[in-house]
């Protein structure tokens, strides 16, 4: 949760609704590329004592958004992370970690240089799957795109091994807070319905592809051309956090292999972790080497390797993800265009303590709308486009679907599948023989 080249965007945002009480709240998601300073941080695996665990496991590259926080504001580029709740920058003072330009990218807070910087405590600790990060709790105005908010809590990190400044959109359970016994605080998503900038507490993640520089967080909406068939819908496992079911996974056709498993849709992570059973099966079927890649930890693979993995959630809700998308170039990865090797996207969860990630390059494949109001996510092939069509999600994600895809029966993309039980290459049901 949670490459030498770094991609820029200038950033804009929308809001599609009433000017000053927008209802969606469109903000551009940025694929960032870690410079060498940034991928020389001192990784920390151990779970520290009294902290709670995350899930960011990021390496070489993630997805960002751009805020700015304090009077004047101070401009940063934060992680965007589904698997934890919490904003938190670095502190101007943390040179440890901020050594060599580690943190030109995400930025540094100076409390001094803001007139509306309010401290709370020094009691912020929190322990991600990869690295930690701790120092005070304070209060700011936040501001993201064309909205501020005021008195907003976040953490001034003053150490953060291994880590890159993060904002956290999960539920207010997850918050680092609440597992210290405190009261939980209203994180960003649940203060803009607070504020009436949005009339649900939902958003919609759209990564785009692999070779994109950018995606879409939808605050508040949905975007209908960004899919295929009818979202499925699926009730959360863990009501304090983005868990959902998945029942098995194919691979080319055959399978099933594994056992109904829950796993976190966490865009705070760069790869795909799986239980071992299901890993092994990916490691003979697609025919990966042995050997691993040092920066990534992932396997090498033939960069021309044709392969599917197919992720059944029950009810037909199928997510095909291709090997266009799982297949990655070292020298994107770490910036080097002599490198000329691939390696592979997913990887056991003995790598994350355990813990099963539906990552970055099992996004990229997945339009997925988290619903915090009533725990559940919906799920649907990602079609790559750029025509939109947004809608704000005023009641429960079944009314919505239901209401705005009457009569809608979208084409299958070629090699994407159809989000509704159907392997792409043989047109025939994923469950047949499956279970």
């Amino acid at each position: 949760m949670k490459l030498a080249a770094l991609i820029s965007l200038s950033f804009l945002s929308g809001a599609l609704a009433a000017p000053g009480k927008p209802k969606v709240l469109q903000i551009p998601v940025t694929r960032h590329h870690e410079s060498a300073a940034e991928v020389n941080r001192t990784l920390a695996l151990a779970r520290r004592s009294g902290t709670y665990q995350e899930n960011v496991n990021n390496k070489e590259f993630w997805y960002s958004i751009q805020i700015s926080l304090g009077t004047p504001a101070q401009q940063f580029n934060v992680l965007l992370d589904t698997g934890s709740s919490d904003l938190w920058v670095f502190s101007s003072t943390d040179t440890d970690d901020c050594g060599n330009g580690a943190c030109q990218y995400t930025g540094q807070f100076n409390t001094k240089a803001s007139s509306s910087y309010h401290y709370l405590n020094s009691d912020y600790s929190i322990t991600y799957v990869t690295g930690s990060a701790h120092g005070d709790w304070a209060t700011e105005t936040l501001t993201v795109g064309p909205v501020t908010l005021q008195n907003f809590q976040f953490a001034v990190a003053d150490k953060a091994v291994g880590n890159t400044a993060i904002f956290g959109i999960s539920m207010e359970g997850s918050e680092s807070l609440n597992h210290g016994q405190q009261p939980e605080y209203p994180n960003f998503p649940v203060q803009l319905k607070k504020q009436g900038y949005i009339d649900r507490v939902v958003y919609s993640l759209y990564l785009e592809d692999v070779n994109s520089p950018q995606g879409t967080l939808l605050l508040g909406g949905i975007d209908y051309a960004k899919f295929q068939g009818a979202l499925s819908i699926i009730p959360l496992a863990n009501a304090n956090a983005f868990q959902v079911e998945y029942q098995g996974v194919g691979i080319n056709g055959a399978g099933p292999y594994g056992r109904p498993q829950v796993a976190v849709l966490d865009s705070g992570t760069s790869y795909t972790f799986l239980p071992n059973d299901v890993w092994y099966a990916i490691y003979d079927q697609v025919g990966l080497s042995s050997q691993v890649n040092q920066n990534t930890g992932l396997n090498f693979v033939d960069c021309n390797k044709k392969a599917t993995v197919s992720f059944d959630f029950g009810n037909g809700a199928i997510i095909n993800v291709d090997s266009t998308e799982l297949i990655l170039k070292l020298s994107d990865i770490l910036g080097d265009p002599q490198n000329t090797q691939c390696v592979f996207g997913i990887s056991s969860n003995d790598n994350t303590n355990g813990i099963t990630l539906l990552g970055d390059t099992f996004l990229r494949s997945a339009y997925v709308v988290y619903d915090i109001e009533e725990k559940e996510v919906g799920i649907a092939q990602a079609v790559y486009t750029s025509n939109s069509n947004v809608q704000p999600v005023s009641g429960p994600l079944n009314q919505q679907t239901q209401s705005q895809q009457q009569g809608q029966q979208p084409q299958p993309s070629q090699g994407q599948g159809n989000g509704q039980g159907q392997y792409p290459w043989d047109n025939q049901p994923f469950g047949q023989g499956f279970f």
